[in-house]
């Protein structure tokens, strides 16, 4: 079949945009990561906000999705959940196995990339710079034994925030372990904040 010069022409033009456009994609070397939105979000209806709480979502096994986690991880907020109001968080670290060395951190994504941005409603961060843990713990511990992690967080904007809790064990693989097991563990808590009262997740 030939194809007239007329399309091959406009066949090069397009692919030409295209190229252009993903060279212009490619030349940000930074994210931009929506904050939160401060008088955007509705308040939680009041029937339904002790009936539909966020709750705590977890990815125990990042090393292997047929592996079993090292620690189970709870947590549990409890507060208004208004600007400034205090917010009181609990993450209770309980190990399944044996640890001689693991490294329990509990950090705050979103919000600290708003402070560093000075709560604006859009804020820019970079993927290397690290976020620094508000809690942390590193030693042994007993299979059984549990660790508890306490903060009050007071944050000024409405928005959805995450709680993050994180257990990563130096061992490679546990006694007694029947099956493979993540090294690594992770857990997640969302907190609504809203003008009005938002909502957290329940105590597990």
């Amino acid at each position: 079949m030939r194809i007239r010069p007329n399309n091959v022409n406009r066949r090069r033009a397009a692919f030409a945009l295209l190229v252009a456009t993903i060279a212009a994609g490619c030349s940000d070397d930074s994210n931009t990561v929506a904050g939160p939105e401060p008088r955007a979000a509705r308040a939680p209806d009041a029937a339904n906000r002790s009936a539909a709480p966020f709750r705590a979502g977890s990815r125990g096994a990042t090393e292997n999705l047929a592996a079993e986690g090292w620690f189970n991880i709870s947590m549990k907020a409890n507060g208004t959940f208004k600007p400034h109001a205090p917010i009181d968080v609990a993450v209770t670290y309980t190990a399944r196995f044996e640890a001689s060395h693991v490294d329990l951190h509990l950090t705050l994504p979103e919000i600290e990339f708003a402070r560093r941005s000075g709560w604006t409603e859009t804020y820019k961060t970079t993927l290397e710079r690290k976020i620094p843990a508000v809690v942390e713990f590193s030693g042994a511990l007993a299979a059984g034994a549990t660790e508890t992690q306490t903060t009050v967080l007071e944050i000024p904007a409405p928005g959805v925030y995450r709680v993050h809790a994180s257990a990563r064990v130096a061992d490679l693989h546990p006694e007694g372990a029947s099956g493979r097991v993540a090294r690594v563990t992770h857990e997640y808590l969302w907190l609504f904040v809203h003008d009005d009262g938002g909502r957290g997740p329940r105590a597990a």
